[in-house]
């Protein structure tokens, strides 16, 4: 059953949704694990997709407000704002590789 292996899959929220609003964006939660190559960079220096943006980092269990010289480390979990899955697509390259 795999009950032991973490659920890394992103979960993905439609902004507005629930609201009757028509919104392209999504919220989705990734997870910086120790293989991440985004741990110890500042926001600004992983180069992000200029239309995506971190918008909240739960750190075991407190939450962080970002800004560009929030430096990230393992096991954050991220709130990210992207317009479509192709940009999800390279904002998890940039955490991940």
């Amino acid at each position: 059953l795999n009950l032991s292996q973490q659920d890394n899959t992103p979960k993905k929220v439609r902004v507005g949704e629930d609201l009757g609003y028509d919104a392209k964006n999504s919220l989705v939660e990734l997870y910086l694990d120790s293989s991440s190559q985004a741990a110890g960079k500042s926001i600004v220096e992983l180069q992000l997709p200029k239309t995506s943006l971190i918008v909240l980092i739960d750190r075991g269990g407190k939450f962080v407000t970002p800004n560009g010289a929030t430096v990230l480390q393992e096991k954050d979990k991220l709130m990210v704002m992207v317009d479509n899955d192709e940009e999800l697509e390279k904002v998890s390259k940039v955490l991940h590789g």
